[in-house]
């Protein structure tokens, strides 16, 4: 894969298999974390099902992708420029930066961060939104849902506990209510951010131990 990266001179490199290990898997999430833009790597699956008597038909599931592809590819527009929404983005969490370099890169115009915790199976995602930022957790493995809730619940339990607080869904998910086009909240949005996060963290490594 690299070969013909480096060959073709290529930025998005998509690989697809019919199974995966997890080492292959690791060494993709590997290259995600430690490669800026524009270079991208996907690990993508296929499958082939039939209904009844149809034709087989060919099922790709992505399972690893950069972390904030998505979100990326709609916050561009074609001429490669910011649309008003990636500009709002992009001004919040470099407002974020400005106090916590360590929570999110500058220039950033996702709507959602990762953070991943060695060692642990589950990230921590902030998310911004027009009238709240949160914090979650989020599967790394790309599991069905239902292995993930299992891996999910000892977590969220601890979290609760930890909080003093109820998460909201499944996925431990606590928020902080505001209107985020307020500019003169963002330091509290910052804050709360930076603490929860942490708050996130120590609770994976204290169950995870």
């Amino acid at each position: 894969m690299l070969a013909y990266l480096a060959g073709l001179e290529a930025k998005v490199v998509v690989w697809v298999a019919k199974e995966f290990n997890e080492q292959h898997r690791s060494a993709i999430r590997w290259l995600n974390d430690h490669t800026e833009d524009p270079f991208a790597f996907f690990a993508v699956q296929v499958r082939v099902v039939r209904i009844g008597k149809s034709p087989l038909a060919p099922v790709f599931e992505v399972l690893e992708r950069p972390n904030e592809w998505n979100r990326r590819v709609q916050e561009t527009t074609r001429s490669g420029e910011l649309t008003a929404l990636g500009q709002f983005r992009r001004d919040f969490w470099n407002h974020v930066s400005s106090k916590y370099p360590s929570e999110v890169r500058r220039d950033y115009a996702g709507g959602y961060v990762r953070h991943h915790v060695e060692g642990v199976d589950l990230a921590i995602t902030l998310y911004l939104a027009q009238r709240e930022v949160g914090v979650f957790f989020f599967d790394k493995r790309g599991e069905s849902e239902k292995d993930q809730q299992a891996r999910i619940r000892p977590y969220r339990k601890a979290l609760e506990k930890e909080l003093g607080e109820k998460p909201r869904d499944k996925w431990g998910t606590t928020i902080l209510a505001m209107n985020t086009n307020d500019k003169a909240k963002w330091d509290r949005a910052a804050d709360w951010l930076h603490e929860r996060r942490k708050k996130y963290e120590q609770v994976l490594r204290e169950v995870s131990t």
